[in-house]
């Protein structure tokens, strides 16, 4: 009796692998293409929805074999979750498709013969801060688990992606949500400071300028519009003077910001025989990028 059972395990256990072996005896697996479908990949760093880029991609491959289905492992750079710039800033992503798993930092993708064709997503999470630049990886797709596959012809694939930031820049007055801002700086008296107008708030992901455009050429004008009463002022931008003679004045900042608050104060000129009333100027401020640092 011992013997019996003993012979019988052992034919059991044979019988198990030889079934095993045969599901993929007749499976033959190759990729064929990964490509890009789209050529977006610029990132907008004021984008408000859930994602601020979203690039797709296209897998294929040609699978024989009744039955036979393959897993296919995505790869960015060995797991990593993000795209590198040059200066070592990292922009982050996700795995997204209707078909796969994410394990490890990497995306699974099942394949058979009946459906050897499909698509995924690389999602970039907006509300990134980073400079402008290029940020890259390499994409790779390679089968996985195929050591029982009888051909393997093309095992891995590879492509280049890339998302890039394009200089940009964003200006507003300071906890405001108007572009509009009335500021009464009250009764008039020479060299009087006024230091209440709001912050300017800016966000640049380069190098910027910011363009100052006075009406009246740096001069309150009095309400009867006469120029021989104009009473002149200065204006200062984080301590700097700005000259509003000129048609168009310019504040720069060789660094990209992700947020920087700017004070204004304004300096009345001299009053002295100047009538009574009500004076004004209307300034108009600008920014701008420095577009030179086109990644």
């Amino acid at each position: 009796m011992w013997i019996s059972r003993l012979i019988n395990t052992w034919a059991m256990g044979l019988f198990a692998l030889i079934a095993s072996h045969s599901l993929y005896a007749g499976c033959q697996a190759s990729l064929v293409s990964l490509d890009a479908i789209s050529s977006q990949n610029t990132y907008d760093v004021f984008a408000t929805g859930q994602s601020a880029l979203v690039q797709n991609y296209r897998l294929r491959s040609d699978i024989q074999g009744e039955e036979c289905s393959i897993e296919v492992e995505l790869d960015l750079d060995k797991g990593a979750s993000s795209l590198r710039s040059t200066s070592q800033q990292q922009i982050q992503f996700e795995w997204q498709g209707s078909n796969g798993y994410q394990k490890a930092g990497r995306w699974y993708i099942t394949l058979s013969e009946s459906k050897p064709v499909t698509t995924f997503q690389i999602k970039y999470p907006a509300k990134q801060w980073l400079d402008a630049g290029r940020f890259s990886g390499e994409l790779k797709a390679k089968l996985n688990g195929t050591s029982l596959l009888q051909n393997q012809s093309e095992q891995e694939l590879s492509l280049n992606i890339e998302a890039v930031v394009l200089p940009s820049a964003k200006i507003q007055f300071y906890g405001l949500s108007q572009q509009h801002y009335d500021l009464d700086i009250g009764e008039l008296t020479a060299n009087k400071v006024i230091h209440s107008a709001p912050k300017l708030w800016v966000q640049s992901t380069a190098s910027y300028s910011i363009s100052i455009e006075s009406m009246y050429r740096g001069v309150m004008r009095h309400q009867s519009a006469d120029t021989q009463w104009d009473i002149a002022y200065q204006m200062l931008l984080d301590n700097q003077p700005i000259e509003l003679s000129k048609t168009s004045s310019q504040w720069h900042s060789d660094q990209a910001t992700s947020g920087r608050p700017i004070p204004i104060t304004f300096i009345v000129g001299d009053t002295n025989r100047k009538p009574g009333g009500t004076y004004n100027d209307t300034l108009h401020i600008s920014i701008e990028p420095n577009l030179a640092q086109q990644p």
